[in-house]
Order: C-alpha cells, then structure tokens, then sequence
C-alpha cells in the first residue's frame, strides 16, 4: 500500500507541475513566435496527461480482488503505461508536422535573454523530477515510474537544446528554430517507440 501512496503522490504531483511548465512555456512561445518553444510547450501539456493517466493506473491497480476480478487489477498498470506509450509516440508525430509547416512557411522570431534563462530554469525542473522518479522507482519499481524518469531527462536535454537553439536563432535565421523542433519530435519519437516496445512485451507477457 506504502508503495501504491508514493507512486500515485509523485505521479499527481509531476501532473500539476508539468500543466505549470506548459503554461510558462506556452506564453513564452507566443511572446517570441518560437516553433522550437511551441513543441516544448506541448510536450509539457502532453506530459502532463501522461502523468495524469498514470495516476489513475495506480489507483485502479490498487483495488483489492473480488468475484469479477479474482487476481486483482495490476494489469491496469500494464494498460496505461502502454497508452502513454502511444500518446507519447502520437505526439511526436504532430511536432513534426508542425515543424515542418513552419520550416516551409517561416516567420519571425523574437530573441529574448528573459525568455531564454526561464526555459533553462523549466529545463532544471524537468532533471530534478527525472532524477525524483528515479530514486521512487528504485524504491517501488514500476515501469510506468521509470518510463517517467526516462521521459523527464530526454526533456531536460531538449529543453536545454531548444535554449540554444532559440539564442542561435536570432544571429542565424529562423530556419534553426524549425530544426530545432524536428530534433526534439525525434527524440520523442524515438522516446515513445522504445517505450510502446517495451510496453508491448511487458502485456504480452
């Protein structure tokens, strides 16, 4: 039961925290018209479903066995970690097409240092929640918690690559801003693909 509390305490707090990066990131994008920031901002607010569901598959999969369900609800864990996998992967996709869209129809991008600094910081948050889902799931292993901890790094190493990208943008020229956001779809891509497989196999059995 101890270890049902700690994973359904990180997971609803790593919700709330991810809907308050995707907000700062989200007014950030529209404040600079950056692609790259666009893609990170909805990867906060995707991540914060992710997050929400995972929530949820801790709650069910602590519900005690009855008639119906002799042998409990642990697999419940098993489902939604492979729908996160699967939002997860679909969201990579809409990031390239999005990409894409503005690598051919390009526009305008306004630097900011402010703006580029309080990425960072959101790029700090998400290293600090990955290496708090990594000492949970060393504690309660999950594959859902470790999906997490995995998910959190990679966007600690995009955030911080889009912050680059964002400060290149404005001596280069926004087609930098397009990659970067192609880049970071293909590390969720990638993210997600693993995580679908992993997730398949773990159903499976």
């Amino acid at each position: 039961i101890k270890n049902n509390k700690a994973k359904k305490a990180v997971s609803f707090f790593a919700a709330i925290t991810d809907l308050l990066l995707f907000a700062v990131k989200i007014y950030i994008a529209i404040s600079t018209n950056s692609i790259g920031i666009y893609v990170d901002s909805l990867n906060s607010l995707a991540d914060t479903f992710v997050c929400l569901f995972a929530f949820i598959g801790f709650i069910i999969s602590a519900i005690e066995p009855n008639e119906k369900y002799p042998f409990g609800y642990g697999k419940a864990e098993e489902l939604i970690n492979l729908l996160l996998s699967t939002v997860i992967l679909m969201t990579g996709f809409v990031f390239v097409y999005t990409s894409l869209q503005r690598l051919m129809y390009p526009v305008p991008v306004w630097y900011s240092t402010k703006y580029a600094a309080t990425i960072g910081g959101t790029a700090l948050v998400k290293l600090i929640m990955g290496i708090i889902f990594n000492r949970i799931n060393k504690k309660h292993k999950s594959d859902i918690i470790k999906n997490l901890s995995i998910d959190s790094i990679l966007d600690f190493f995009m955030s911080f690559c889009i912050v680059i990208s964002f400060t290149l943008t404005s001596k280069f020229g926004y087609a930098i801003d397009s990659v970067m956001g192609l880049v970071a779809a293909a590390i969720v891509i990638v993210s997600g693909l693993k995580s679908f497989s992993s997730s398949c196999k773990v159903a499976i059995g």
